[in-house]
């Protein structure tokens, strides 16, 4: 494990993620208080940059909560492509190749209504805007004593094979009112 840097790049977040070597992980997280009635939030993240051509690598996005850390959603692009959601309950959802999602085009979104539903989709955005359209990769439905009430956003960076540097790059993360 580790931790990664952030820093406010012109207005949005940037988190710049470096692994070293296989086996090894890298993260960073943004949280926020419990919230008074179930949150409903939607939160999108550009990979603008993925030094990684391998299927064992990915830079991940997720959803967890700090009270109930079994809560978790995210969703993932492998450095071959392929992108997974996955969840504290499993796998839900098939893989998905999305081309270009690691090159500098790919974006990764999470959507969390009324804490109960959560939902993760990966888009491509030509000359790294945001998507037009989302394609999603898997959701959970949470029991209703169950809800999500004091999320965390974490971006991590799995460096699983290969030899060397590896290194991510996540910008333009943004903040959306779900409705």
């Amino acid at each position: 494990g580790g931790s990664g840097t952030s820093a406010v790049n012109t207005g949005t977040q940037s988190l710049d993620l470096a692994c070293t070597s296989a086996g090894s992980q890298v993260y960073t997280t943004i949280g926020r208080a419990p919230w008074a009635a179930p949150p409903t939030f939607d939160v999108r993240a550009r990979i603008s940059a993925f030094s990684s051509a391998l299927s064992g690598d990915s830079v991940q996005m997720f959803v967890c909560d700090a009270l109930a850390a079994s809560i978790t959603l995210g969703a993932q692009v492998n450095g071959n492509d392929t992108c997974t959601a996955f969840s504290s309950s499993g796998n839900p959802a098939t893989t998905v190749t999305v081309a270009g999602a690691g090159d500098g085009q790919g974006w990764l979104r999470l959507v969390v209504i009324a804490g109960l539903q959560a939902a993760a989709y990966v888009g491509i955005g030509a000359a790294g805007e945001e998507p037009t359209s989302w394609t999603c990769v898997g959701y959970v439905q949470l029991a209703a004593g169950g809800r999500i009430a004091w999320p965390f956003i974490a971006w991590q960076m799995n460096r699983n094979s290969g030899s060397g540097n590896v290194t991510a790059t996540v910008t333009s993360i943004r903040y959306v009112t779900a409705t």
